[in-house]
């Protein structure tokens, strides 16, 4: 191995354990436990999440727009954003990702000093998330970010690495029957 690469893999190293101690500002206001993803999913770097209400509450409603409500050749259960999450225990909706405000490209457009407009986005009164096994809406929540590649951090070291992730993923587990669904899949944020 040169001393570049030997030099890259030790900043790859650095840059991934300062993102693992610093989840995105996005999932700020939820309690968060490391987990790993529920389903096995590429092998790019990512942090994963359980999320859980400041109340202690771990199971709620994912709040967001059905796919297929703005795309009418989709016919899945996927939601877009923003996404929100309704804790059963206190009631309290806390938000957990806008793609307008979070992710790769809306981090770069705040640099540049504009918001980056989101491919689809809703708008409107928001549904809850129904499994599409049981229709349950009672849900234990992951979240997943995904990095492609750190490029922007070697050129730039002083911007928060966390925000810059180019994939969400999010999954729910029903507290009904148990099935583990995808809730969201967005990429090339």
């Amino acid at each position: 191995m040169s001393e570049e690469q030997l030099d890259n893999e030790l900043e790859d190293d650095q840059i991934a354990e300062q993102i693992r101690a610093n989840p995105p500002s996005c999932v700020a206001k939820f309690n968060l436990s490391s987990t790993e993803l529920p389903v096995a999913w590429d092998d790019a770097f990512n942090t994963v999440y359980q999320i859980g209400c400041k109340c202690g509450g771990k199971i709620g409603k994912v709040l967001g727009y059905p796919l297929r409500d703005y795309n009418p050749s989709y016919d899945g259960n996927l939601l877009i954003t923003p996404i929100g999450f309704h804790c059963d225990q206190c009631s309290t909706v806390t938000e957990i990702l806008d793609t307008a405000l979070h992710g790769y490209h809306a981090e770069v457009a705040k640099l540049e000093g504009g918001i980056r407009s989101a491919k689809i986005q809703g708008s409107g009164s928001r549904s809850a998330f129904e499994c599409p096994s049981c229709s349950g809406t009672a849900f234990q929540v992951t979240v997943g970010f995904v990095y492609w590649n750190f490029d922007i951090i070697y050129d730039e070291p002083e911007l928060p690495g966390q925000e810059f992730f180019n994939v969400f993923l999010m999954y729910g587990r029903c507290q009904t029957c148990h099935h583990i669904s995808p809730v969201t899949d967005l990429g090339k944020l």
